[in-house]
């Protein structure tokens, strides 16, 4: 069942935006803003599209199946995504087993990107044949991290005096390829966003550390940084129920929370503020950003011109 469409979304011509949650270590928030971000974005009329890659957990999937349960049970109007998921693939030879599972995504995408506005990958918390795939494919790139040395480590290594990166992780250098790829195949620039989970009120020294690292690692490394969502109960609790902040006539009909609740508004605030700031082309701001890193990328493609005694 597809999302639900208001009047003010048109519908896109070209293939549908993937926006890919990406990061090698697990428990960073990948599932819980993947379905935070496709429940606003279906919220918005949009046509969704969840595929769920981590084959072991299927986090997402299950969050989506729980959702549907409890539109059943309690005859509530909640949008849905289409989710799909990709079933082990068992040979008896590697790269036979590389091979279908390629296979198997491109067709995927192919006709997901041809059906949905917006389509959500949820990878697992390593690196795969298909995590690596979708990162190759996507448009926007979300790498969510917790405010600690330790998730700072998936980006790179710095330097303990100065703060400066000394090397790059296997995931910076994951992520790189995936761009130079894209660029050499598609002459696309890929939307490399890092988003910090978890921050807590009050701003402690490590902390402070940590951002200070982060935005000069941004520089290098070429992400954007944005803020994430915070460290509150409410986004664990509605998970059994398939329901998240933003779902709030459907959280008021069954009395999980009050309209008054500063929680539930501080969170919708904060869903919102990230879906902003992911800039994704569903709206004329967003389809002109995209316009601008494509001329960018094709500008790049076409190299340095230079008068010919010089060449």
């Amino acid at each position: 069942m597809l999302g639900r469409r208001s009047e003010k979304v048109v519908r896109r011509e070209d293939p549908a935006h993937l926006l890919v949650c990406g990061n090698e270590k697990g428990g960073s928030g990948k599932s819980t803003l993947g379905l935070h971000i496709a429940t606003a974005l279906l919220n918005k009329g949009l046509r969704v599209g969840v595929i769920d890659l981590d084959i072991r957990q299927q986090t997402m999937a299950r969050f989506f199946a729980y959702r549907a349960q409890t539109a059943s049970i309690k005859s509530l109007d909640l949008a849905h995504p289409r989710v799909e998921t990709l079933a082990p693939v068992r040979r008896d030879r590697v790269s036979d087993v590389t091979h279908e599972e390629r296979c198997a995504l491109f067709r995927l995408l192919l006709d997901m990107r041809n059906d949905c506005d917006v389509v959500i990958v949820d990878t697992p918390g390593a690196s795969t044949n298909l995590s690596d795939i979708a990162h190759s494919q996507a448009d926007t790139l979300i790498t969510p991290m917790n405010d600690s040395f330790v998730d700072f480590d998936v980006l790179g290594r710095i330097d303990p005096v100065d703060g400066t990166l000394k090397n790059t992780s296997q995931y910076a250098h994951t992520v790189r390829q995936a761009r130079r790829e894209r660029r050499r195949l598609k002459g696309t620039v890929l939307d490399w966003v890092v988003v910090r989970n978890r921050q807590s009120a009050f701003s402690s020294r490590n902390e402070r550390k940590v951002d200070d690292g982060l935005r000069r690692v941004s520089m290098q490394l070429g992400f954007r940084l944005v803020d994430g969502i915070a460290e509150r109960v409410v986004y664990r609790e509605l998970f059994p129920l398939g329901l998240t902040v933003m779902d709030a006539e459907a959280l008021y009909a069954l009395d999980v929370c009050q309209r008054s609740s500063p929680s539930h508004k501080a969170a919708c605030r904060e869903i919102d503020r990230l879906v902003r700031m992911l800039r994704l082309p569903i709206d004329d701001e967003g389809r002109q950003r995209a316009q601008a890193r494509q001329r960018l990328s094709q500008r790049m493609a076409a190299g340095l011109r230079m008068p010919e005694f010089l060449a």
